[in-house]
């Protein structure tokens, strides 16, 4: 099934970069869950230099997520980890999805993406809903959200609903809302970047507290 996905993903004009990790159990799984990263950055410095492979995000997971592996001293994956609850539940990668929103390259940590790059994001991003039809969607970071309206906003197939600009934690608004079309509905949760002093045990606590059904998955 996964290769399948990616076949589909691949042969659109929709601006998917690098395909998505996708769980061997993901499509059995009774409620389905897909973390959405940031941005990838290039390394101009590394002469092995990913960014240009289509199964960069995949090799990530694998590598950062799965493995634990520790390099550039790149902290995110331990904590997105932890708000999957990993280290106690070892199958937990094979149950989900991860995909990066921003499908172009960063040429540096220190650059932000800007607001075109999330606009475009967005554009990608229902393609991706289309495949793999997630009931949850964990954005890990709340930028994008600014953007969903205005991208959508002339898009015949998706609504919006149920933006919510929820309570605070960490100095950062909780953010949640629906994705809908005709045959499915994705709820969205936008949460604090967990490499910006976050509190983990705490947006995992509110995820599980708004989506008691991801308690089985992560």
């Amino acid at each position: 099934m996964s290769k399948k996905i990616e076949s589909q993903l691949s042969n659109q004009q929709n601006g998917i970069r690098w395909m998505p990790f996708i769980g061997e159990n993901y499509f059995n799984s009774p409620f389905k869950i897909l973390l959405v990263g940031e941005s990838h950055y290039a390394n101009p410095n590394d002469s092995n230099d990913l960014s240009n492979n289509p199964d960069f995000t995949k090799l990530m997971v694998k590598e950062l997520g799965i493995e634990k592996m520790n390099y550039n001293n790149i902290k995110l994956f331990n904590r997105v980890n932890s708000l999957i609850n990993y280290n106690a539940n070892d199958v937990v990668w094979q149950n989900i999805c991860f995909y990066n929103f921003i499908q172009e390259v960063m040429p540096e940590n220190i650059i932000r993406p800007t607001r075109e790059n999330y606009i475009n994001g967005w554009k990608s991003f229902i393609h991706l809903i289309d495949a793999l039809k997630p009931d949850l969607c964990i954005f890990i970071g709340t930028e994008s959200a600014n953007s969903l309206k205005i991208a959508l906003n002339n898009n015949e197939e998706y609504t919006i609903s149920n933006f919510i600009r929820g309570e605070k934690i960490n100095r950062t608004y909780l953010r949640t809302a629906s994705l809908n079309n005709s045959n499915h509905t994705s709820k969205l949760i936008f949460i604090k970047h967990l490499s910006k002093f976050a509190t983990v045990s705490k947006w995992r606590e509110k995820i599980l507290e708004i989506t008691p059904e991801a308690k089985n998955i992560i």
